[in-house]
């Protein structure tokens, strides 16, 4: 597990998180991601969905594809030696219904 330093509360899905994350995916080349579900969810029982979680997801997904599986995204990963990872399987968990949602 790597930590980001992003200050709590106000996460955003900025370019910069998303090229932190592609940077963690290009240098431990996981085969399986893991993140929270990117979206609202007004039926939910444990609540809307806190804001750092929906952005943490989102940014997450775009981490997956098309950035972190691209060389013309974010070149300067390249310079810093993380070739681009191809990710299998993206795993998010969707509250609402209780079950896995894969892409």
């Amino acid at each position: 597990m790597t930590f980001l330093d992003y200050e709590d509360s106000i996460l955003e899905p900025s370019l910069s998180l998303r090229k932190d994350i592609a940077r963690q995916i290009r240098k431990y080349r996981p085969d399986v991601l893991i993140t929270t579900y990117p979206a609202r969810n007004l039926n939910s029982q444990y609540g809307l969905g806190h804001p750092d979680h929906i952005a943490a997801g989102e940014a997450a997904m775009a981490a997956v594809f098309p950035t972190a599986r691209d060389h013309l995204s974010f070149p300067e990963l390249l310079k810093e030696g993380y070739e681009p990872h191809k990710v299998s399987e993206v795993r998010s968990e969707e509250r609402r219904v209780g079950k896995e949602c894969r892409s």
